[in-house]
């Protein structure tokens, strides 16, 4: 179906102009994948959650949380695996709430003017708004819900965002003083902020936002050119659809042998990530078949679920500690291997002596630990 306006979504999914028109125009393909579907779940729950805080004018509501996750992860039929620890993540951001008395609007979808005639639309996740001293301060969220965590350069830099500081201050509220954007990782239900600026200092960035919207409009609803590109759109989010289907004619076998032979480095690195996500999909489908997490033999080697006891770090823990003790931490991951070299390449000959407050950042499960090899 020809759309009359553009999108986020839209301008995400045009980066390749085939994947936009068999997707978007054409809706030959279903794009949703359990992980995106999953996206959609924890959106709809924390929406559900905030409009139930807001109603009842209370900042957290243990019980009322654990009501809507388990709702909407039976009406999305999720799997056991990504139940069993989003709902974890969620219970923690049930428990700690929101400050219901700062929400201005909470996951409302607009539709914008952005130049004569010409519309986008939006939904952003969250909007906050608050006074410090004379100044009136408006705060633009967006939840994600995948585990690595932004560090401050990457929000200030993440162009959804740009793009809904421009929609929320040039249209949508007018008259604030100062705005900042931040990234809500509900997995570890941690706020990475962006730095606080002046609205009267973002005449330009917004002038070239415009311009920026009237390009991808023109490229998106005018142009016509539905040519292949490949880059992340081929691996993100699951995976392109058309590709998975075998369709498309970047990946051809032939041409994924002239890339080999060829010193386009860059296309290789593509193909590398494009199979490893296909890898990453095999192995969750996998997991999701062996639900009674037992083991088995396969070619003389056992794979399957092995009983063990296992261990991560609580994001917010370790960022604490952090400034406890002057740590640089940009981390955009908070896996076990990040974080322990972080702390062994600070504190080097004294780690072990830190050691034991380290430890207290973990959190220890019972677990059994997935392996094919």
């Amino acid at each position: 179906m020809i759309k009359d306006h553009i999108s986020h979504s839209q301008i995400q999914t045009g980066r390749c102009m085939l994947k936009y028109k068999k997707l978007v125009i054409d809706e030959e393909y279903h794009t949703g994948n359990e992980r995106q579907t999953l996206g959609n779940c924890v959106h709809k729950i924390v929406y559900t959650y905030g409009k139930h805080l807001l109603k009842e004018k209370m900042d957290a509501d243990y019980d009322a949380m654990v009501k809507i996750i388990d709702h909407y992860f039976d009406e999305f039929n999720l799997s056991e695996n990504l139940y069993r620890d989003v709902r974890k993540a969620l219970i923690l951001f049930g428990e700690r709430g929101m400050s219901f008395e700062k929400v201005l609007d909470l996951e409302k979808l607009w539709k914008i003017e952005f130049s004569k005639g010409k519309f986008i639309y939006a939904v952003i996740d969250r909007i906050n708004t608050y006074q410090v001293g004379s100044k009136t301060i408006i705060e633009i969220i967006d939840y994600k819900n995948h585990l690595n965590i932004l560090s401050k350069t990457d929000v200030d830099n993440h162009e959804q965002l740009a793009l809904y500081r421009y929609l929320a201050c040039r249209f949508i509220h007018k008259g604030f003083d100062k705005v900042r954007v931040g990234i809500h990782h509900l997995m570890h239900n941690w706020i990475t902020w962006g730095e606080m600026r002046s609205i009267d200092d973002l005449g330009r960035e917004f002038e070239a936002m415009e311009g920026y919207l009237l390009r991808q409009y023109a490229r998106l609803l005018e142009k016509g050119n539905f040519e292949p590109t490949m880059g992340n759109q081929c691996y993100e989010y699951g995976g392109c659809p058309i590709l998975l289907d075998g369709k498309c004619p970047l990946f051809k076998k032939k041409k994924v042998e002239e890339i080999y032979r060829s010193n386009d480095v860059k296309s290789m690195v593509t193909i590398i990530r494009t199979m490893d996500m296909h890898r990453q999909q095999m192995i969750d489908r996998v997991k999701d078949l062996v639900k009674d997490k037992t083991f088995f033999e396969v070619e003389g080697k056992l794979a399957g679920y092995v009983p063990g006891d296992s261990y991560s770090y609580d994001a917010a823990k370790v960022i604490d500690f952090c400034k406890r003790y002057n740590v640089s931490c940009d981390l955009k991951d908070f896996n076990v291997k990040s974080v322990e070299r972080l702390f062994k390449d600070y504190f080097k000959p004294d780690y072990k002596g830190i050691e034991p407050e380290i430890v207290k950042l973990r959190i220890i499960k019972k677990s059994t630990r997935f392996s094919y090899k």
